[in-house]
């Protein structure tokens, strides 16, 4: 049976993404400040461009997670095969800029430099899946590496140098780097024994099966470039990806999640999802607050010119509440699936699986999001300015992930043959909207959002501070269950401290 400790690693994971919160902040206020809005919206390009140089790492990263987590030994063949995934994902890469990015307004000389993010990208994300299925903490050490790196290293290469564009992918390449040099001396006593070809060639029979779920992830990355195709520009992609900073804040909450998988894998109880999630919804609650009612204040702190796109933000905070807990019971469900380890399993018995079924319906989601988004904004863009073609974007993008939620949340409610934990759930909700919906009349009567760091970072952390205490301290005194995690929180500190 696994022995991953499921709370203490997921109050890890969450607790480094909070640090990472701020670390990251950091990093993209000094991007967005220095970088032109088509500088910017070029590496918001870049970005979804990558998914497609990236998109075969499903198929290590989706068996090493499973397998480490069984002590099947497929680490270091796993490993050393990154290799062999990052070249075709520079030639994937490549054939994508050919064909894309001609369409738009960018320099191509600038996507192509991107691509030694590729490479680096896969080694990440391959020594963090053996992490996660062995310790899921270490991948977290991991992210904050990589997190915390960022921000000295844009301020060398973006603020100091100069470099643009160029200077942001330098920092994201070395950060990156240096974060699987760190995974892979932690991990280095799983990555013992031989190389082994028979294990590549399983991994690459079944990749179907693992790949399956990157044609959702693909199209859903997609509407970026769908958008600066229609609109033969990149310029409005930077109020987009500025807005999703922010948004993405709220995803943050499925990181307490991260080692049920592994542990469930494992032969953990089946009883652990369901508190989890309770867990995930009390973080998710401030994290979705705080996104919507400091919008523009964090946009203007990001920089000035963004904070039209405060409604986008609030569109966005919701699709990423839908996405992250829709991903964190796809985690659960994901983590009681044994076909894989079936003798003799059939093809059959895999589309019958949850490796196919809940993909299946991402991939008919995104074809919807694509479709009805693609009309939208062609039949729009005349009509309409460009923000609100934006702004339309955003609300189209969070509607389409609500139905996977609804069925996701009947699939474990059925799964697990449970109710989940509505009272204490509620609870959160209605303190949420009290503590957090007092905070907001305070900072309509009192915040001033100025356009100066020095001012508006110290009044807006302030309040910040303030409606989180209150959100944290009310629901100790109302909810056993808080008091529980609180307390735990306390004693496992007090642990690692002897």
């Amino acid at each position: 049976m696994s022995n991953i400790r499921v709370t203490y690693s997921g109050l890890i994971s969450f607790a480094i993404t909070l640090v990472t919160v701020f670390t990251g902040l950091g990093f993209m206020i000094i991007v967005t400040r220095i970088l032109s809005t088509q500088e910017y919206g070029t590496w918001g390009l870049i970005n979804s461009l990558l998914i497609y140089g990236v998109v075969f790492t499903a198929i290590p990263v989706f068996w090493l997670v499973r397998e480490t987590a069984r002590e099947l030994k497929t680490e270091k063949t796993g490993l050393l095969s990154s290799v062999i995934w990052s070249l075709v994902g520079i030639l994937v890469y490549f054939l994508a800029v050919i064909v894309l990015a001609p369409q738009t307004n960018v320099d191509m000389t600038i996507l192509l430099f991107a691509v030694i993010l590729v490479p680096v990208s896969y080694f990440h994300k391959i020594i963090s899946a053996i992490n996660l299925g062995w310790k899921p903490q270490l991948s977290s050490y991991g992210i904050l590496v990589t997190e915390v790196l960022k921000v000295p290293l844009a301020l060398l290469f973006v603020y100091y140098m100069d470099f643009g564009v160029i200077g942001v992918i330098i920092s994201m390449f070395i950060s990156l780097l240096s974060s699987v040099v760190f995974q892979i001396i932690v991990a280095r006593k799983r990555l013992q024994g031989y190389f082994k070809f028979s294990i590549i060639k399983n991994w690459f029979r079944l990749s179907w099966v693992s790949m399956y779920p990157k044609i959702a992830y693909v199209m859903y990355n997609s509407d970026v470039i769908i958008f600066s195709i229609i609109l033969g520009s990149v310029e409005m992609i930077a109020y987009y990806v500025a807005a999703l900073v922010l948004a993405n804040l709220v995803g943050l909450a499925g990181g307490i999640s991260g080692s049920v998988s592994p542990k469930l894998l494992g032969g953990g109880k089946r009883t652990i999802p369901i508190k989890n999630f309770t867990y995930a919804i009390y973080f998710a609650v401030p994290l979705l607050s705080l996104s919507i009612i400091f919008a523009e204040a964090g946009l203007t702190i990001l920089n000035p010119v963004y904070k039209t796109a405060a409604l986008v933000v609030v569109f966005l905070s919701f699709r990423m509440l839908f996405r992250s807990l829709a991903g964190t019971l796809g985690g659960y469900l994901g983590g009681i699936e044994t076909v894989d380890i079936k003798e003799n399993a059939t093809t059959k018995d895999y589309l019958k699986s949850i490796f196919i079924t809940i993909p299946t319906f991402r991939i008919i989601q995104y074809s919807v999001y694509l479709l009805v988004f693609s009309i939208v904004i062609i039949s729009m863009e005349s009509i309409i300015s460009k923000i609100e073609l934006v702004i339309m974007w955003s609300a189209i993008s969070m509607i389409i992930h609500l139905p996977l939620l609804i069925y996701l949340i009947i699939k474990v409610r059925n799964a697990f043959e449970t109710n989940f934990e509505l009272t204490s759930i509620l609870k959160y909700i209605i303190v949420g909207f009290c503590a957090f919906g007092f905070v907001s009349f305070l900072t309509d009567k009192f915040l001033v959002v100025s356009e100066k760091l020095i001012e508006i970072i110290p009044n807006v952390l302030l309040f910040v501070l303030f409606g989180v205490g209150l959100y944290i301290l009310i629901t100790y005194i109302i909810d056993s269950k808080t008091r529980n995690l609180l307390n735990g929180i306390i004693k496992e500190v007090d642990q690692r401290r002897r």
